[in-house]
């Protein structure tokens, strides 16, 4: 059989595995809540209303230690004048890109869905009905993308609800696109710093420049956990809207599933990187102007799916079997000791960020 048919197999099979909802298999409203389950509080700041949400797949990591507020703001986006990344003659200023990213969020609240100054490029993960989610935009007058983030206290307290992949997230990892979006600036700083180090592909990969950016007068959110880490209480907070203002990139080829050589250069890299980078071949672009690999998203991808342990595949298919196991087991497969196990565990130390 072809390495090709073998990987359209392997997809088929991940995609069965993953489709099957949490909805399939309720829980019993006459069955008592452990005591032990993990559960989450939330409440606007200076607000007396909460939310709530009891479930096993709360992990510490994501929840306490993602969102670092020094690194947040030493990496906003500065409000005087960026160069192109290709022209250093052009310049916009960052307070320019904050002011359309504060007009583009007025039209979102108001429903829109075509806008004056961007072009959609993701939408399928943001509900309008919750005004929750994670948004992609291009600027339609400047080489810069924006991804945007929104959250509430309610839409928190609900990763089932936010469509099928961020639901499959949640159960791999205990984790949401809110929060390791956070991780996305101190990743590629080390994706930068270990590809500078290596012979070939110091050569012949690059990573964009990438900013944070927070509206106005930003709201933020309170989280209390339980039973998450290892105190018995702990409480933090996260900025209800942000984004990640990074260079467009102008792709000449997008790397695909069904070129050997992409696969072959993808997994590659992901290995030399530890598998710190989500391998999605979508990822990954040849640009035009340079001729480089360009990584375009570097969220931290041991902390998407929860890896405990450094991955070590060779090939797509292995990588996606891996992945369909480790939701198959933690969905199924592990003992109410070992998710109480879980739960109290950082991730290990191999694996900060």
């Amino acid at each position: 059989m072809c390495s090709l048919t073998k990987i359209n197999i392997y997809y088929y099979i991940i995609f069965i595995c993953l489709f099957i909802n949490i909805d399939f298999y309720p829980r019993s409203i006459h069955r008592p809540i452990d005591p032990l389950t993990p559960k989450l509080i939330t409440h606007w700041k200076n607000k007396k209303k909460t939310y709530q949400l009891v479930d096993s797949n709360l992990k510490v990591t994501p929840l306490l230690h993602t969102f670092d507020k020094d690194h947040f703001i030493k990496n906003m986006i500065p409000d005087g004048e960026i160069s192109y990344r290709h022209d250093s003659y052009k310049k916009i200023s960052g307070q320019k890109l904050g002011k359309l990213a504060q007009n583009l969020l007025v039209e979102i609240k108001d429903g829109k869905t075509k806008f004056t100054d961007f072009i959609p490029l993701k939408m399928r993960d943001y509900s309008y009905k919750d005004q929750s989610g994670l948004l992609i935009f291009k600027y339609k007058s400047y080489p810069f993308v924006l991804k945007l983030f929104i959250e509430t206290p309610q839409s928190f307290v609900r990763p089932y609800d936010k469509g099928f992949e961020p639901m499959c997230f949640f159960i791999l990892g205990g984790t949401m696109r809110h929060l390791t979006g956070f991780t996305r600036i101190k990743n590629a700083n080390m994706i930068k710093e270990k590809i500078a180090k290596h012979p070939i592909w110091s050569k012949r990969v690059d990573v964009p420049r990438k900013w944070f950016w927070k509206p106005t007068n930003n709201k933020f959110f309170d989280v209390t956990t339980y039973n998450v880490g290892s105190s018995k209480k702990n409480h933090t907070s996260f900025p209800s809207v942000y984004g990640v203002i990074s260079d467009a990139i102008t792709p000449v080829e997008n790397f695909t599933l069904f070129n050997k050589e992409h696969r072959k250069n993808a997994i590659e890299l992901v290995r030399y990187l530890e598998f710190h980078l989500d391998p999605h071949l979508k990822n990954f672009m040849i640009e035009k102007e340079s001729g480089k690999i360009l990584i375009i998203d570097t969220e931290f991808f041991p902390l998407l799916v929860g890896l405990q342990k450094k991955m070590d595949v060779k090939s797509y298919p292995e990588w996606y079997f891996e992945l369909m196991k480790k939701f198959l087991s933690n969905r199924f497969m592990q003992s109410k000791k070992y998710k109480r196990q879980q739960q109290l565990l950082n991730f290990p130390s191999e694996y900060h960020f």
